[in-house]
């Protein structure tokens, strides 16, 4: 079903359906991985429109335990090396007392960076792609496309690069090396996999976002910004270590030092935990003389390394191990013997044995691996969200207060309040170097390498009330009660084909029983849509059982309310939708499947105004009543009243100075082909800039911008107040089919590209491809598309008189044009001329009075030869690159040419010819 905004279903993420082909049966898997764990298309279903397993917690080895105290100063980057570490313990720190965040720059959230894109023409359904794809370790099992769109497995490449650079554990792929090097069997290597990654990790790989997601299960596999929900493909624990196995044997894991590093980081971490426990002992623990020869003196750094080395001699490994025997079997008779009980005795111990095993070694010729770009996925943002404020009894408090009869607003302005202000470190699926800090403005979520991802409170409300309607916020002995979490009772979404099941039947209502209930809060036990050929939808509320009439909201050509007959329907191939659960009320449905379908003005008139995807009770300030007024009332100072006065006129100046912008709240801007509409203009505190906060207005843009600008020249150099000929969405004809617009990319060196999907739908389990065509200014893309969404508005012939009233010619004067200039100041003048002709000629911007005067600077290139000569440097070199990055090549030639036949004249001695020449009586003509 192709949806009124262009996408197919309920799928906003752009790449998924890119690339794909169909894949025959589940003869394709890989010989060393025989196996899979698959699931129907019923698994493929959102987050956001079915329930799904606990978050599993990607933190156990976070909190109260010895990685606590034992970071291991390793980076974060695929190629990362072992270092020996000269810090102390860094911890997963808590930090409520900071007053500000320190980064509130340009701040987008998590999506493909400008630079992911690629200048070349991207082939689809290549057999070389259906190849690889056969090879790798998973194939689609039958009727796993679903009734929206088809599901691809991941190839054996992007499933490498997840297994090489993911896990989210400390030391990277240190202690896989180390544990893989004991050779122990597959199910012990799963097991020790299923342990240690946690969370998930996203990669831009080849041009797309894949996704994994890490449970009990196995890695869960799958194209765009979320994976958790996905049982489609599953990397079974064993069969994902038989295929590291696979890559260390054959060179392809890790590179040649990490190899070499991986046991040295072993013993490290050994050395360390060591080191912790016998700094734990009690005072009875030492007058056993547990450890007591140890040697000591230097520090946590000094004797941890001293203590690392002597574990590679194997007579003192096997002496510490005597000496741990020794101590673990009086401690099971008296823990009194440590301080402090968080340590995992055993583990250490059995960890130390192992240090005695004989190892595999391994060999590569890789001095360095291929470096992928990541991303915060959709779960990780969810599964941060779902642990609460971090304050005690929080999540208990936020349920509460959510299950209670409050706006959206009202949450929001809750949550800001509950999580105050602070952050912590470990925060995206207990990453070393991921952190999240919140304050007034919303919640910032920081991962290495990736782009950063911040929601304000109105978003988190949201994704709180998703959370709770799945019931995975909150376990249920979290809250105590389990009479407090409601788990609503949805229909089967087996057999979509079936209509009206006995389930339903049961609880459907006759015809008219809904007709005193509001229309948002009518209850849709069922919607129906006819897959790949009608984008109409039947939402039923009522039914007659004999005669087979239904009653609800049909959105067809226009949104109206009507009677339809399921067996006329079912004559149609129609089917019940299962990518939402029901029954589930409009109210419910708002933001998630009619969002899809009707815009603002649609929505209000089909449900007389009780609904809107735009809440005004959120607009809508508290008032402040007497009573408020009177408690609040204290004396004041003299002092307090100078600086209240101090305040309101600083508050009032800013506010003038904001009164002066281009935009205001409420505009509606373009910014990187997407529209927007302006939230708020604020004054940023830490870098004395002006911030525009931008709310995206497609519903499959989950970028939020904050542009920051000096003055209006620079903020209408970021954004466009007039709507691009082409922006992200839009429909276009290209090469005689329909293609939707699905991403613009800058690949510098004035060269772009935009990304186009064909439109076509599913035929016989195929997926049409992408194209991605490259261009240099915006009027080129009109000779190659034909917009179908927008087109330019024709002018009437009074706007045409006030274009022509508005436009005049530039007179230059004294100010545009000195009397004397500098070679470097000619050359600078040129430059912004080029730019600005070229910004004015691809519509970026108008030829207004001041684009006029940048281009009446421009002299030519007499007297610059400089800028054309190879072998000078400098501004010289700079301005040249600029040229050569602007200018077609004719154009460059005729201007390096023109500098043997141009000279520059200062202005004075023009002036003093035309003078002579007038007081000569020459008034017309031409000079030579």
């Amino acid at each position: 079903r192709v949806l009124r905004n262009g996408e197919y279903g309920r799928d906003n993420r752009e790449n998924q359906g890119e690339y794909a082909k169909q894949l025959g049966g589940t003869g394709g898997l890989h010989e060393r991985i025989p196996e899979s764990d698959l699931r129907s298309d019923e698994d493929r279903l959102s987050f956001k429109e079915r329930g799904a397993e606990p978050l599993r917690d990607a933190f156990g080895s976070i909190q109260g335990e010895e990685a606590d105290r034992t970071p291991d100063g390793y980076s974060e980057t695929s190629d990362r090396v072992y270092e020996n570490r000269e810090a102390e313990a860094d911890g997963s720190l808590e930090d409520r007392g900071r007053e500000q965040s320190a980064v509130w720059g340009d701040d987008f959230s998590s999506q493909r960076n400008d630079h992911q894109g690629s200048g070349r023409n991207l082939k689809d359904n290549t057999e070389a792609e259906i190849r690889e794809a056969d090879n790798a370790s998973f194939s689609l099992p039958e009727n796993s496309y679903g009734q929206m769109r088809l599901t691809i497995p991941l190839n054996q490449k992007e499933i490498d690069t997840v297994l090489i650079n993911g896990g989210n554990h400390d030391g990277g792929r240190l202690p896989l090396i180390a544990e893989f090097s004991k050779e122990k069997t597959v199910e012990e290597l799963g097991e020790y996999l299923k342990d240690t990654f946690r969370g998930g990790n996203g990669f831009y790989i080849d041009e797309r976002e894949v996704s994994s997601w890490y449970s009990d299960k196995g890695i869960h596999l799958a194209y765009g910004t979320s994976a958790r929900e996905d049982n489609t493909q599953i990397l079974s624990w064993r069969d994902a270590a038989s295929r590291i196995n696979e890559l260390l044997d054959r060179g392809e894991f890790a590179t040649n030092v990490e190899l070499l590093e991986a046991q040295d980081y072993e013993r490290d971490r050994n050395s360390e935990s060591l080191w912790y426990l016998t700094h734990d002992l009690s005072e009875e623990g030492i007058e056993q003389g547990y450890f007591n020869s140890f040697e000591r003196g230097g520090g946590f750094p000094e004797e941890t390394k001293r203590l690392s080395e002597a574990l590679k001699n194997p007579e003192y490994l096997k002496e510490t191990i005597r000496k741990y025997e020794r101590f673990l079997e009086g401690y099971k008779e008296n823990r009194d013997v440590l301080r402090f009980h968080y340590h995992k005795v055993d583990s250490l111990y059995q960890r130390l044995k192992e240090l005695e095993l004989p190892r595999k070694e391994y060999s590569t010729n890789l001095t360095e691996l291929t470096k992928v770009k990541p991303f915060i996925t959709e779960d990780e943002v969810l599964e941060s969200l779902s642990r609460g404020s971090g304050i005690d009894r929080g999540k208990e408090r936020i349920t509460k207060f959510f299950k209670e009869n409050h706006t959206l607003q009202e949450k929001a302005n809750f949550l800001k309040d509950e999580y105050g202000i602070g952050g912590h470190s470990h925060a995206i699926s207990g990453a070393m170097g991921s952190d999240e800090w919140h304050d007034a403005k919303g919640l910032k979520l920081q991962k290495n390498d990736c782009n950063d991802v911040f929601l304000t409170w109105t978003s988190v409300a949201k994704h709180i009330d998703e959370l709770l309607s799945k019931n995975l916020y909150i376990e249920e002995t979290e809250i105590g009660s389990k009479s407090e979490i409601e788990k609503p009772q949805y229909y089967s979404k087996d057999d979509p084909e079936n209509l009206m099941t006995d389930e339903m039947l049961e609880r459907v209502p006759e015809l008219y029983v809904q007709e005193d209930v509001a229309l948002a809060d009518k209850q849709v036990h069922a919607a129906y849509i006819i897959p790949f050929r009608s984008n109409w939808t039947w939402y039923m509320t009522e039914y007659d059982r004999e005669s087979g009439d239904a009653f609800g909201l049909v959105l067809g050509i226009e949104p109206e309310w009507g009677y339809f007959n399921l067996e006329e329907l079912k004559e149609l191939n129609a089917q019940r939708l299962i990518l939402e659960d029901f029954p589930k009320t409009f109210r419910e449905l708002k933001d998630s499947e009619l969002k899809k379908q009707m815009d603002e003005q649609e929505l209000q008139f089909v449900f007389n105004g009780e609904l809107s995807f735009e809440n005004k009770a959120e607009l809508e300030a508290p008032e402040e009543t007497e009573e408020d007024t009177k408690r609040d009332t204290v004396q004041a100072t003299l002092f307090d009243y100078l600086k209240e006065r101090e305040e309101v006129e600083l508050n009032e100046k800013e506010d003038s100075l904001l009164e002066e912008f281009a935009v205001k709240a409420g505009d509606t801007v373009y910014f990187n082909h997407e529209e927007y509409k302006v939230r708020e203009i604020s004054k940023n505190e830490i870098t004395g800039r002006y911030d525009l906060w931008l709310d995206p207005v497609r519903s499959g843009n989950h970028q939020i911008p904050i542009v920051d600008f000096t003055d209006n020249e620079d903020l209408l150099n970021k954004i466009s107040l007039e709507r691009p000929n082409f922006i992200v969405g839009d429909e276009v004809k290209y090469k005689d089919k329909d293609h939707t617009i699905t991403r613009f990319d800058d690949m510098g060196k004035n060269l772009n590209t935009v990304t186009v999907k064909d439109n076509t739908e599913y035929f016989g389990g195929m997926i049409t491809g992408s194209d991605v065509i490259p261009y240099r200014l915006e009027s080129d893309l009109e000779r190659v598309f034909e917009n179908l969404t927008y087109k330019q508005p024709e002018q009437t012939t009074e706007e045409t008189q006030i274009r022509k009233a508005e436009a005049h010619n530039f007179k230059i004067t004294e100010e545009t044009l000195p009397e004397k200039l500098s070679p470097s100041e000619r050359l600078n003048q040129n430059l912004e001329a080029i730019s600005m002709l070229n910004r004015v000629g691809s519509r970026q911007r108008s030829l207004d009075s001041t684009a006029q005067e940048v281009l009446a600077r421009y002299v030519g290139w007499g007297g610059l030869s400089e800028v054309f000569d190879e072998e000078k440097g400098g501004q010289w070199k700079e301005a040249r690159s600029f040229l050569k990055e602007n200018l077609s090549q004719a154009e460059y030639e005729a201007a390096r040419e023109s500098t043997l036949t141009s000279f520059y004249t200062p202005k004075t001695i023009i002036d003093g010819i035309y003078k002579t020449l007038s007081d000569m009586g020459f008034k017309q003509g031409n000079i030579l």
